[in-house]
């Protein structure tokens, strides 16, 4: 279940809807049949789901002293991104913020934050958590207080983005299984990259909030609608009528608004259900700033 944070920014109703779909059918397929679906950035629960409010604001500022590391790498060519599970990003981030002590610990999370340590040295070129501790906190050039939460505007914007960016690489790296289409590497990527405002590995959230599959209006989603149609057409799988279809043209007919509706939430619902069947868990969907 997605967080009920005041902190969340709101999901895109039809993304929201598909995903609820599937919850009621409780239906996840067997683990030995799905691949390791990990987060190249942490899930927004890791951060906003605590239930007291000062282990939440040490998350967010343990996400902020390392989120340059880690688009850095996210960013270059020459590396593959780091994906962690929900688990393992939670873990990295208590180390990060000091909320683990770094006492060694034979018990299976001490195990994991020992071993997110070295992802932090090893993966993101960051030394010991005393090195980068005591380094202030900047979110758009804007200095972070090291007491208490961000200010709301702040916390949803950086929720957000880490929306926004788990969202764009699994759905880059599920149309990188399902699509059958033979286009080149270069072709399809460039593709992909109409999906959104803003390239698929960079995100700014001055610019691309409220843009893209996360506009407000369902018209403003329009034209992105209709290049993930074209995306999703190749892909393997048992389609809904509308991908089988041609997008629409626009029109002035009063219920044309109400078709693109639908099939918004027809391509959701098949994008949710694929992400499941081939990782095993819910997929992370567009959402409003």
């Amino acid at each position: 279940m997605a967080p009920t944070s005041p902190l969340m920014p709101k999901a895109v109703a039809a993304w929201a809807k598909a995903l609820s779909v599937l919850a009621s059918r409780n239906s996840v397929p067997p683990r030995d049949n799905v691949i390791d679906g990990g987060f190249v950035v942490p899930p927004p629960r890791c951060i906003v789901s605590p239930a007291q409010e000062h282990i939440v604001a040490t998350l967010f500022k343990s996400w902020l002293r390392i989120r340059d590391a880690v688009l850095s790498r996210l960013r270059s060519p020459q590396a593959q991104p780091v994906k962690l599970s929900n688990k393992c990003w939670r873990s990295l981030l208590d180390v990060s913020g000091g909320l683990h002590t770094g006492v060694k610990s034979t018990t299976r999370s001490g195990t994991r934050h020992g071993e997110m340590r070295d992802v932090l040295e090893h993966s993101f070129g960051m030394d010991k958590a005393s090195s980068f501790m005591d380094a202030p906190i900047y979110w758009a050039g804007e200095f972070i207080t090291s007491v208490g939460l961000p200010d709301a505007e702040i916390a949803k914007a950086i929720v957000w983005e880490l929306c926004e960016l788990n969202f764009r690489h699994e759905l880059e790296a599920l149309d990188g299984i399902l699509d059958g289409s033979g286009m080149t590497w270069t072709d399809r990527h460039a593709l992909l990259n109409q999906c959104w405002v803003g390239l698929g590995n960079k995100v700014d959230v001055v610019t691309e909030a409220n843009k893209g599959l996360g506009a407000t209006f369902v018209m403003d989603r329009l034209p992105f609608l209709q290049i993930l149609h074209k995306v999703m057409r190749t892909w393997q799988g048992v389609k809904p009528v509308e991908l089988l279809d041609q997008f629409p043209e626009e029109s002035s007919a009063h219920n044309h608004r109400g078709h693109v509706e639908r099939i918004e939430f027809n391509l959701a619902m098949f994008y949710c259900e694929s992400f499941l069947n081939v990782y095993g868990r819910a997929a992370s969907i567009p959402h409003h700033l």
